[in-house]
């Protein structure tokens, strides 16, 4: 069926190929009347091209009555909208969002919609979407830099950095010197004497006055 496989509304021009589709299923052929009819039940359920594309899929293998109508398509978009909603299960949110339950609710938001988004892809174009992960993959680097705020991309960079942290070795404890001892008041005496000897003769009184001050 040729109809690009994506999220914005189904077109006029996008049910010529579903009604060729159609025609191959049940025999009939549509009208410009039919198509009125179809594009008004497709702006009342806003479906989108995904919706369409996997909901003609799924009644080409399964139709059997007389003549297929917009109200078979919208039970099939329905059927794979729950079909879609038992796979979710929500992974565990980062944990720098567990102090914030209004940043993590709009995390569990939109990782569900992402999920749905890609499951319907995956049906859309005939795959199984039991098999697409709960979470996207982790974005590559120029992708992490558009789109820093992906919960799936900060996720995988934070545990990749935990991760790298924790297979380095443990830090070697540095060694502390041990207290130096109290010296003896005669000892000190003694070299503060020795010290002055040694000190021009002209800055002995102002070190002596600057050490008592």
């Amino acid at each position: 069926m040729d109809i690009p496989i994506e999220h914005n509304p189904v077109t006029a021009a996008d049910f010529r190929a579903v009604f060729r589709m159609l025609a191959a299923i049940d025999g009939h052929d549509r009208s410009p009347v039919d198509a009125e009819t179809w594009m008004a039940a497709a702006a009342t359920g806003r479906w989108s091209r995904a919706q369409v594309a996997a909901a003609t899929l799924a009644l080409a293998a399964s139709f059997t009555g007389f003549r297929v109508q917009p109200g078979h398509l919208a039970e099939q978009i329905t059927a794979n909208r729950m079909r879609i909603r038992a796979l979710w299960e929500c992974p565990p949110p980062p944990r720098e969002l567990r102090d914030d339950p209004a940043a993590e609710l709009r995390w569990r938001r939109r990782a569900a919609r992402d999920f749905t988004d890609r499951a319907l892809l995956a049906l859309a174009g005939g795959g199984d979407p039991a098999e697409v992960p709960l979470l996207a993959a982790p974005a590559t680097e120029p992708e992490r830099l558009l789109l820093a705020d992906a919960p799936a991309a900060v996720r995988a960079q934070i545990e990749s950095g935990m991760a790298a942290v924790g297979s380095l070795p443990e830090p070697r404890p540095t060694p502390r010197r041990a207290p130096r001892a109290a010296m003896d008041p005669a000892r000190r005496a003694e070299a503060r004497a020795e010290l002055d000897a040694r000190r021009p003769a002209d800055t002995t009184t102002d070190l002596r006055e600057d050490a008592t001050a």
